[in-house]
């Protein structure tokens, strides 16, 4: 029944994968807009799928993600455990409510009187709504958020095997280091599935603009800081 029972999952996670492959392309204008915005909802999006609790650091909680990207995982997982390391994942789809909250929490709390600073500071490491790579259910973050703990003996050896062989399961690490003076900090963490976070970015640069980066504190500073170019195209060459 086990056995059974894998086999059927594996066939629901390849059927999912090849339909959204083919459907991505042909998605209405309007429901791409949506996706890569985040203003869709996960149980009901047909490509998304909930992430097992065996994947999942939050057992209790219904995490969602894009269903190519929860396969590249559970296989990069399955592996990683046959060498000794342990894989979760803690976030992965976020909405655009979901992100506008972080937002605007971070928003009332810094106490930085000029409003393009405090966007700044905000930016080092969370993303404005509408602009965030978690919108689109292929980037996860890995085992923990807090940069301590890839110091502690066993976040390094995740961070080296990752650096290691994510590679080989399609994902990339976005932001790895500031570029040219913009982009997020370091984020050990964020790993993203590129078969089809590439694919996502084009049509994001094709199809955003700053009137579509709207409905959060601070929105007005999207085009000054230049956000498109200077955060959501400002990443690892890797994932581009």
């Amino acid at each position: 029944m086990k056995l059974k029972n894998n086999l059927l999952f594996i066939l629901f996670i390849f059927i999912f994968s090849k339909a959204y492959l083919l459907d991505l392309e042909n998605l209405e204008k309007s429901e791409l807009k949506k996706l890569l915005l985040g203003k869709i909802d996960p149980q009901n999006f047909q490509y998304f799928v909930k992430i097992p609790p065996k994947y999942s650091i939050y057992t209790n909680l219904n995490l969602y993600i894009e269903s190519n990207t929860l396969e590249a995982f559970i296989k990069m997982a399955k592996d990683a455990d046959n060498n000794g390391i342990k894989l979760f994942i803690v976030s992965a789809f976020r909405s655009f409510n979901t992100q506008k909250l972080i937002w605007e929490r971070k928003w009332e709390k810094f106490k930085i009187k000029d409003d393009l600073e405090k966007a700044k500071e905000i930016l080092k490491y969370s993303s404005m709504p509408a602009t965030s790579r978690h919108h689109w259910g292929t980037d996860i973050d890995i085992n923990s958020v807090d940069d301590s703990y890839f110091k502690s003996f066993n976040g390094i050896k995740v961070y080296n095997w990752l650096l290691s062989n994510a590679g080989k399961y399609g994902f990339c690490m976005p932001y790895s280091k500031k570029r040219n003076n913009y982009g997020y900090n370091l984020e050990k963490w964020h790993w993203s599935y590129t078969n089809i976070s590439k694919k996502m970015l084009y049509y994001y640069t094709n199809l955003i603009s700053y009137d579509d980066i709207k409905g959060f504190y601070g929105d007005f500073l999207a085009d000054d800081i230049d956000i498109i170019n200077n955060y959501v195209l400002n990443i690892d060459e890797s994932c581009k």
